[in-house]
């Protein structure tokens, strides 16, 4: 399951964020990537829910998600919400 409140607060941290912070990864992708928990249907509904301008955020993580969740049902809401 999606921890909805986590995932927001990570981004809202990141917002804050200097763009070249040196533990982007470690800070903000790793816990971005364990919010969205293990169900890959329950990820896709919530990418398709998220307004533009936080799932502009899920774009920094897209390789890891489609690493984690190699299917064409995946690609296909990176490619719906315009985050690749």
């Amino acid at each position: 399951m999606v921890d909805v409140k986590k995932t927001q607060k990570i981004i809202n941290e990141r917002k804050k964020a200097h763009i070249n912070d040196p533990d982007i990864e470690k800070k903000y992708w790793i816990p971005l990537l364990n919010a969205l928990g293990e169900d890959e249907d329950d990820i896709i509904k919530y990418l398709e829910s998220l307004d533009d301008d936080i799932a502009s955020w899920f774009s920094e993580v897209y390789e890891e998600v489609i690493a984690k969740f190699p299917s064409d049902k995946m690609e296909k809401v990176f490619h719906r919400i315009n985050m690749m």
